[in-house]
């Protein structure tokens, strides 16, 4: 797995890593300004975003229905629908794509992909995460290995950073 990964594997991390501590690594480095949460569900991590950058522009992404969309009661933010393929924004509008275990809920992951490459902006940052060899919940259509999730954002223009094997 190593050598397919090549250095996309983390060698110092000696705690479980979550994708906010990437989350934390980007706004260490770069004035983020803009946020996407592609496939929100509730709308919670606008909570976490907040607490970095109380400026933060943060929209949430997600199909119009969904156990976890249709349990969403907040109202005091901004959050977009979309088909499950289009992302219905202009191109270079976001600093940060974050992505919390929503790719395996996705039915066209690479068509997704490429719309994430295409709607950051040059430099930004794109953080998911997916469920590994989970056997189902909330409508899943794929499991991805750590290797395959990193083949495939490759393939759609984005650059793999690190994938970690958790």
């Amino acid at each position: 797995m190593r050598k397919l990964l090549n250095n996309r594997i983390p060698n110092d991390h000696t705690n479980q890593v979550n994708p906010t501590y990437y989350v934390d690594q980007v706004f260490k480095q770069k004035n983020v300004k803009t946020v996407l949460d592609l496939g929100c569900g509730d709308g919670r991590s606008l909570d976490q975003f907040k607490m970095r950058k109380s400026d933060i522009v943060w929209v949430g992404l997600d199909i119009l229905s969904s156990p976890e969309v249709d349990k969403r009661a907040r109202k005091d933010k901004c959050f977009v629908t979309y088909d499950g393929v289009n992302l219905p924004f202009t191109s270079n509008v976001f600093d940060l794509i974050y992505s919390n275990q929503a790719f395996e809920h996705i039915q066209y992951p690479r068509m997704v992909l490429k719309e994430v490459h295409r709607i950051l902006k040059p430099g930004g940052f794109f953080i998911g995460s997916t469920s590994h060899l989970e056997p189902y919940h909330s409508r899943s259509f794929w499991n991805f290995t750590p290797y395959g999730f990193s083949c495939l954002i490759e393939e759609t223009g984005l650059q793999t950073i690190e994938t970690l094997l958790c």
